[in-house]
């Protein structure tokens, strides 16, 4: 979930349309409106990738407790 909200806040930053991302990504706008629904699960590679397009990266870490 928090790789999607990531990718939301990301893709609000950017100022591109949800056509322009899927341009850019190689899909049709509607896989980036599924990608951005946080009721819709999407891969987590898919996520990265999209990140990536954004100038951002996914980091994913686990710590001991």
């Amino acid at each position: 979930m928090a790789a999607k909200a990531a990718l939301v806040l990301a893709f609000r930053k950017s100022g591109l349309s949800r056509v322009a991302l899927a341009q850019r990504f190689g899909v049709d706008d509607k896989v980036i409106r599924r990608m951005l629904d946080p009721r819709h699960g999407t891969v987590t590679t898919r996520i990265h990738k999209a990140l990536r397009m954004l100038g951002r990266e996914l980091v994913v870490e686990s710590r001991s407790t």
